[in-house]
């Protein structure tokens, strides 16, 4: 059964897009073969009817790809975080049952004992606890700059002046909304705003008071380590 689960895991992204691609071709020949049935009608029709369509899909498809693309990365994440959070707990089991086996991985792990004995002899545990430790932030967030949007990181900027009332915070995803319509249509700013807490960037207080958190301060140093910022981001 693991097999099978990571089998489907490889080849899930582009089954859905086997099968949109199916979906599309049925809505295409459909409505072109009903224009066709209609009296008179002139041979550029069914043609025209499917620019039509194309036309609404992908104007609608950037709206959608919002709203699926900051709860993809979360999910994407999971092991991360958690090793990030020292409140809870790792399940060491579930990860490794379910995690992708790279081809790459014996020559890794061979070159990880090779750097250790080679850096650390004497305390190759040690090694490994500092790689870890090293790398695994600026993997995490790597992974937060891929879809955390330009509004978030402006809000983040400002909490880390000050904190924020609820009300506030919601200035900076208003203007985004504003300037950036149909990408945030039917994103509310709920969702928005609990994909930074999702992150660990920010804590929303019961008395409607945002704060950044030691985890946020430490992403916005890691832009500026990186040369990132909210500039190179549009949405």
């Amino acid at each position: 059964m693991n097999w099978i689960a990571r089998q489907y895991a490889d080849i899930k992204g582009n089954l859905k897009w086997a099968i949109l691609a199916l979906i599309w071709t049925a809505i295409d020949w459909s409505a072109r073969h009903l224009v066709t049935m209609i009296p008179n009608v002139p041979a550029w029709a069914p043609w025209a009817t499917t620019l039509v369509v194309a036309a609404i899909v992908f104007v609608a498809m950037p709206s959608y790809l919002v709203r699926e693309r900051q709860n993809q990365g979360s999910a994407q994440k999971s092991a991360t975080n958690t090793l990030m959070r020292a409140s809870e707990n790792f399940d060491a089991t579930h990860y490794f049952e379910t995690a992708f086996v790279s081809s790459l991985r014996t020559e890794i792990e061979n070159n990880v004992r090779t750097a250790a004995a080679q850096n650390r002899p004497n305390d190759h545990e040690g090694f490994y606890v500092d790689l870890i430790a090293s790398g695994l932030p600026g993997f995490v967030y790597d992974l937060t700059w891929a879809y955390i949007f330009r509004s978030q990181i402006l809000l983040l900027q400002e909490l880390n002046r000050n904190v924020l009332s609820l009300a506030q915070a919601k200035n900076y995803y208003e203007k985004a909304a504003a300037e950036n319509q149909t990408s945030y249509h039917n994103y509310s700013f709920e969702r928005w705003l609990n994909f930074i807490g999702g992150e660990g960037l920010l804590l929303h207080h019961p008395s409607g008071i945002i704060e950044i958190t030691v985890r946020g301060r430490d992403f916005l140093k890691y832009l500026v380590h990186c040369g990132r910022s909210a500039e190179d981001r549009t949405l």
